[in-house]
């Protein structure tokens, strides 16, 4: 095969696994994006240099960031595909630009690319793109007030996603739906379409959407005045978005939270939560949400009667709301693109020459060093190795087990940690943080803090081991001084050899069981090791009375979140549990391999995404 072929292949697939995750791990999709986009550069690949742009556009929009060259290489990647493709990236590239415009508030802008999109979805038959254009039609429409025609292209969407099967995709549908119907004041329709998402979205584990789903329903419960079930909702938003840290969920639970604690008459706490939204909006040029908040600021300044801070909020809400509605600052914006545009296009020209350039001259040198660099993880890997007791340590203390731990990037932010001292057997099974080289620090300091609570401080209590183990790492990492949400999940078992049971806590980790050829799931506690809204609460700890022949599964979730097969999707929970029960037959040597095997078989082609580490034991 031609060298050339060979790469544009290896930067085609990249930009394919991009793509497909954007939703379910957006920093992910844009590491592995960028990944393609230096490759396209270096081989002069113009078409895979203008695919992995859009990838990566997409994602620092999903991620919120602040800053105007997203809408400018999204423009100058339209441009691209128009001239050269007109393909599915084209139509993508107009709705994203779109969605871009319509965050600035340039509605104008948003519906003129919008309506590109769809003019282009139909003409190729795109009816996934085709849907998502209408969707997003809906969406600007509902900021124009137009309720009627936002509702008609919202149902649009949805009929061409219940054809398609797409069950996120109609989610989202049901979703926009009941917001629509929120704004425009009916409250039942609105919370008849929120109960259909919210069930959907459980049904599919879609947790990203689910914050979007409890977010809608605080606001409409806080609409008719239900406060106490509004905060409910916001609280849960923000908890599962500590996974995610979208910070437009922080800027809207964070301003709906003011809100309702200003109509609370708890202004203290209703002050907080608005300036942690304005904060928020001004990081991430929120426009269309920053004059609200202002809004919302003066009327908390009112109700405590003072009148200056009341009336400067109250300037900077009309200055914001000019800055979105006024036509004439919209076609000074629309004059500044164009220019900027004409000028970048011209340095694009030099900067992409040096690019190759230089990352020719910088791919010699890395290739030099490549070599020392790789030693030393290997290294790393040995000392990583060293801190943790060998896989066959229990051999004579269990019935039987396997353990099988594939690390991504040579060194493991998955670890598993087993013990036994006097008549405990202790297995434990965690996932921090990261992987590669960040991960394996935060396993070393989980291993040595597991060494000093368990025999050190002669503590037994599955519970009161994550209770120890969140405080330390709490404090190593300073998180009540910092911003920092590092930390582990983790399934922690401990079998008493004289009393015939098994105590199980997890911190977002599950245990399975499998008794007589019947499968049963212990949940853990939905909570890590480590910085948490709820740090009050406390972990909890199952005990399971032993049974002969009974087997045990701990893992982490980079086994059931690698995606691949046919359709490539997430391996899935339901999959694994399938998985589980057909090799109940085998020994658990067998077991091993036939985990390895189905993971390789799933994975195909394609790369590892996370470390993964399964566990499985039979107790005497």
């Amino acid at each position: 095969m031609p060298e050339n072929n060979k790469f544009e292949q290896e930067i085609q697939f990249l930009n394919k696994e991009a793509w497909k995750i954007r939703f379910n791990d957006t920093k992910k999709s844009r590491k592995i994006a960028q990944k393609a986009y230096d490759l396209a550069v270096l081989h002069n690949y113009e078409l895979g240099v203008n695919e992995s742009l859009l990838c990566i556009s997409v994602a620092r929009f999903m991620l919120a960031e602040n800053d105007e060259y997203i809408l400018l290489d999204l423009i100058a990647v339209s441009e691209y595909f128009e001239k050269h493709t007109k393909d599915r990236n084209y139509i993508y590239s107009l709705k994203y630009t779109a969605e871009v415009y319509e965050k600035y508030g340039d509605l104008e802008n948003a519906v003129k690319y919008c309506e590109k999109a769809v003019h282009a979805a139909e003409e190729f038959g795109c009816q996934e793109a085709l849907a998502d254009s209408y969707s997003l039609f809906g969406d600007i429409y509902v900021r124009m007030d137009d309720f009627k025609t936002a509702l008609n292209y919202l149902q649009k969407a949805l009929e061409i996603r219940k054809i398609l099967e797409n069950g996120y995709a109609i989610a989202s549908s049901y979703n926009l739906i009941a917001r629509t119907y929120r704004v425009s004041g009916s409250y039942a329709d609105a919370f008849r379409y929120y109960e259909k998402a919210l069930n959907y979205r459980e049904d599919i584990d879609d947790f990203e959407g689910l914050i979007w789903t409890h977010i809608g329903l605080a606001s409409t419960y806080a609409e008719v005045k239900k406060f106490e079930s509004a905060e409910k909702h916001f609280f849960k938003s923000l908890k599962i978005n500590e996974k995610f840290e979208d910070k437009r969920c922080q800027l809207y639970c964070n301003h709906g939270l003011g809100k309702i604690k200003t109509q609370s008459e708890n202004y203290k706490e209703g002050l907080i939560y608005l300036q942690k939204a304005l904060k928020i909006a001004e990081e991430t040029n929120s426009k269309l949400y920053l004059f609200e908040i202002h809004l919302s600021l003066s009327n908390l300044y009112e109700k405590l009667n003072d009148d200056k801070k009341a009336l400067n909020h109250y300037k900077l809400f009309h200055e914001n709301k000019e800055d979105v509605l006024n036509n004439e600052l919209q076609n000074r914006l629309k004059n500044q693109l164009v220019n900027f545009e004409i000028e970048k296009t011209k340095k694009e020209a030099e900067i992409y020459h040096l690019k190759n350039v230089e990352l020719k001259e910088v791919n010699e040198q890395l290739s030099e060093k490549n070599t020392q660099i790789t030693d030393s993880i290997r290294y790393a890997q040995k000392i990583q190795f060293a801190l943790i007791h060998p896989i066959n340590y229990l051999k004579n203390d269990l019935k039987d087990y396997f353990i099988l731990f594939m690390p991504r990037d040579i060194v493991s932010g998955d670890f598993y940690w087993l013990n036994k001292i006097d008549n405990k057997i202790f297995v434990i099974a965690a996932d921090c943080t990261g992987h590669g080289v960040p991960g394996a620090f935060m396993s070393i300091l989980g291993i040595s803090f597991l060494n000093e609570i368990i025999n050190i401080n002669n503590i037994y209590e599955s519970d009161l081991i994550l209770n120890e183990l969140r405080k330390n790492v709490k404090v190593a990492l300073r998180q009540d001084d910092t911003n920092s949400f590092d930390g582990m999940d983790i399934s922690l078992c401990v079998i008493d050899i004289e009393k015939k049971t098994l105590q199980y806590s997890g911190a977002f980790s599950p245990l399975i069981l499998v008794r007589n050829n019947e499968l049963q799931i212990y949940k853990g506690d939905r909570m890590p090791i480590g910085r948490y809204i709820a740090d009050d609460k406390l972990f909890t700890k199952q005990e399971i009375k032993l049974k002969e022949n009974d087997k045990f599964y701990i893992f982490s979730d980079g086994y059931t979140d690698q995606f691949g097969g046919e359709n490539y999707e997430k391996f899935k929970l339901a999959r694994f549990r399938d998985l589980i029960l057909k090799v109940q037959n085998q020994t658990f040597i067998e077991q091993k391999q036939t985990f390895r095997n189905v993971f390789k078989d799933w994975k195909g082609d394609g790369m590892q995404f996370d470390d993964v580490i399964v566990v499985g034991f039979q107790p005497k």
